[in-house]
């Protein structure tokens, strides 16, 4: 016959067997358990309970791993950063615009990791982490887990691809024009088709990828 528990007591009991992941962590080590609170070896429910390393304040994380002991207490959104920490959208928000203002390149407050693309030297834009959304639709892989940063923002990069498929058709399609292997109306086509396949992948990369 099943042992009938109070519910307090049974609310001890499953607490007694739920691992707690403390505010100390880093983004990789949540990351597993977001989607479904369980740990994916063992099926043991993962509560996570973190906090802003700026403010102090309960970050917002997914219903099903919150513990919800601070039913009162301020919740701050959740903002990832490339190194792994994280903290409240808008602490980050303010740490960044002191930095501006004291003409300096904004780093990670925990581990000074630049928040600068190393080429282009534009500065990284965060948007805070939604619970309602999977995380490979909204975070990219961070450094711990074996992500990386590009060079260059998207904007820039997207204009320097476009600037060497220029320089491309430059150097290739007039000469092949002037020895009449291609009329100019092909070639006109050929730009609008090349263009439009670029446009495309960018398209499909941002919406199937997101990038730092």
């Amino acid at each position: 016959m099943p042992v009938m528990y109070p519910y307090i007591q049974w609310q001890e009991l499953n607490r007694q067997q739920t691992r707690i992941i403390s505010h100390e962590a880093k983004f990789h080590e949540i990351a597993p358990y977001l989607d479904t609170g369980l740990d994916p070896v063992s099926g043991q429910p993962v509560l996570i309970d973190l906090e802003c390393g700026v403010c102090g304040h309960h970050l917002d994380v997914p219903r099903r791993v919150s513990p919800n002991d601070y039913p009162d207490a301020p919740l701050e959104p959740l903002c990832v950063l490339p190194c792994g920490h994280m903290m409240g959208t808008h602490c980050l928000d303010h740490w960044i615009r002191r930095a501006d203002e004291a003409w300096q390149a904004p780093t990670c407050p925990l581990c000074r990791f630049k928040l600068r693309y190393t080429k282009c030297k534009c500065q990284m834009r965060f948007r805070e982490f939604s619970p309602l959304l999977p995380r490979e639709q909204q975070v990219p892989l961070t450094i711990p887990e074996g992500g990386r940063v590009d060079a260059y923002c998207g904007p820039c990069r997207d204009r320097r691809s476009e600037t060497k498929l220029r320089e491309w058709m430059d150097e290739h399609l007039p000469a092949n024009a002037v020895h009449g292997s291609i009329t100019r109306v092909q070639e006109t086509r050929l730009q609008a088709c090349i263009g439009g396949l670029a446009r495309s992948a960018r398209t499909w990369h941002r919406e199937n990828a997101p990038r730092w």
